[in-house]
């Protein structure tokens, strides 16, 4: 198997999750579940807490089981957690640079050296993550996660916890990004993730739909009626 991912040549990458079905004990979460993504798009999956987002995620990253699922990269399968890594990488909803090595370190062993002059991290590069707050330190991991050189990103709610300004400045790094990359991301923040996504999908009942509309939203109750206009 050679490594598929194509940089720097002008071809579209297309990442593709295929008939995912994951259970917990008697209680199916998600069925027959389709998602893909190709360089330049940014697609959104919303939906309530609970209804399987971000397992989801963790079964197209190798980081959850799932009873069947198929992942590939220009058709070619991706199945171990090794491979996956070198294609895909990934934000989780936790915390996860180490607290004793500083943002500057941290920055060169991810190959990130371009956020050494990024305005929003630079106040930060001798501080270590310990020593930051959950705000500051949530951007500096969504920076770091967007600007990897990696053919796709995930990113599970980047934009929780921090202002509406950084909010704006995280969309502009990803469509700066998505000329080189794909993104998948969910988040809470619905008119956040309208702004920055080209194609949304709503999982709810264990199948993804794709969304055209605000109505169409409002009439599966995500949203109230204010927001429909």
């Amino acid at each position: 198997f050679k490594y598929c991912f194509v940089e720097c040549t002008g071809m579209d990458n297309i990442l593709q999750v295929d008939s995912v079905e994951k259970s917990f004990g008697d209680q199916k979460l998600l069925s027959d579940i389709y998602l893909g993504c190709k360089t330049g798009q940014v697609v959104a999956v919303i939906g309530r807490n609970g209804s399987g987002k971000s397992t989801l995620f963790k079964i197209i990253t190798g980081l959850e089981k799932s009873v069947h699922s198929f992942v590939s990269i220009n058709d070619r399968p991706i199945n171990s957690s090794s491979t996956i890594s070198k294609f895909i990488n990934y934000l989780p909803q936790h915390h996860f640079l180490p607290n004793q090595i500083r943002v500057k370190t941290i920055l060169k062993m991810v190959n990130c050296n371009r956020l050494f002059n990024h305005k929003l991290i630079q106040p930060f590069l001798n501080n270590k993550p310990k020593d930051l707050s959950g705000g500051q330190l949530r951007l500096i991991e969504v920076l770091i996660t967007i600007y990897q050189p990696k053919a796709f990103t995930i990113l599970d709610e980047p934009f929780n916890g921090l202002s509406p300004l950084v909010i704006d400045e995280i969309c502009l790094s990803i469509n700066e990004m998505k000329a080189h990359k794909g993104f998948i991301l969910s988040d809470h923040r619905y008119e956040d993730v309208l702004k920055v996504s080209d194609r949304l999908f709503y999982l709810n009942n264990r199948h993804l739909k794709e969304i055209k509309s605000k109505k169409e939203l409002k009439g599966l109750s995500y949203l109230p009626d204010y927001l429909t206009n």
